[in-house]
């Protein structure tokens, strides 16, 4: 396991690699996840989680946590989060001591790419641990810097950020307005995130988890205050008239309708669904007429 966890170490020379250089490097590393699983089979997960944490601790001590020597540091935890799924959700030694280390660690690009994963992979552990462990929020403000900080980054912390809220949706219920935020700056395209069209349907998806644990009528006026955006979006472009219309590319459509799409497949609460589709379809039917032609759009 020493050996093998080193091979993932990233090089100093990094930056000056070239894309097919990056692209090898990025495929030893995935082999060595791999590798780390098939070693949990024969150990169990919880014990070659404590192995690799005393690698952990290792580069604790040699000053990463200064960003002085990022590199030992990121590498640990890239293999703690590699055996996740083979860690046991009641394992109460190693990850409650784990966890808190995340915030004190540097916002360097690549491990804080690596940090938001490994959130991500331990949401069903970090729903289950104990009350007396408050560490959602600190996880939550380390996946809003990750959205913020580079697309990579961003990319890591929307899948983190579906996974905990598909694991851990009963604890957010009294936090709807922080994640509200989240969402409105990430689909609005202002405030600083670096989340892709592509990368933004992830909190989409995250947040209509939550809404459907709602009680029916806080449900309803959720859903309505992340629709509202989108469709306001929508309605802009049909405001332009039919001739701007017809000739708007169909991407400028269609990252709008299919967040629509998202919300819609995972509020798993019919009759408000139905309702809001009711709602909203006069301003899509507008669309469509118009664009029956573009196969994408109406897809």
């Amino acid at each position: 396991l020493n050996q093998v966890s080193s091979r993932v170490e990233y090089p100093e020379d990094f930056h000056t690699f070239s894309e097919e250089d990056r692209r090898d490097f990025r495929y030893a590393r995935y082999a060595v996840s791999d590798v780390l699983l098939d070693a949990t089979d024969v150990l169990g997960g919880d014990s070659t989680l404590k192995i690799l944490f005393m690698k952990l601790i290792q580069a604790c001590g040699s000053g990463a946590e200064q960003n002085q020597n990022w590199q030992p540091l990121e590498a640990a935890l890239f293999c703690i989060q590699a055996i996740a799924k083979s860690v046991s959700i009641e394992e109460k030694e190693i990850l409650p001591q784990v966890m808190p280390l995340l915030p004190r660690f540097p916002h360097q690009e690549q491990l804080l790419q690596t940090v938001c994963s490994t959130i991500g992979a331990f949401s069903k552990w970090i729903d289950a641990a104990p009350a007396e462990l408050p560490i959602l929020p600190p996880l939550v403000d380390i996946l809003n810097k990750g959205m913020s900080t580079s697309e990579d980054t961003a990319a890591a912390a929307s899948v983190a950020f579906k996974y905990i809220c598909e694991d851990c949706r009963g604890k957010f219920s009294g936090s709807l307005d922080g994640l509200f935020q989240i969402y409105h700056v990430a689909i609005s395209g202002v405030g600083g995130y670096k989340v892709s069209s592509e990368d933004s349907l992830h909190l989409v998806e995250a947040l209509s988890v939550v809404i459907t644990t709602l009680p029916q009528d806080h449900a309803r006026r959720a859903l309505e205050l992340i629709c509202m955006p989108i469709i306001n979006s929508l309605q802009e472009i049909i405001q332009q008239g039919e001739s701007a219309l017809q000739q708007v590319p169909a991407r400028h459509l269609t990252v709008h309708i299919d967040r629509l799409s998202t919300i819609f497949s995972n509020v798993k609460l019919p009759e408000v669904v139905a309702e809001a589709v009711n709602r909203y379809w006069p301003t899509l039917k507008i669309i469509f007429d118009h664009r029956a032609w573009d196969t994408r759009t109406m897809e």
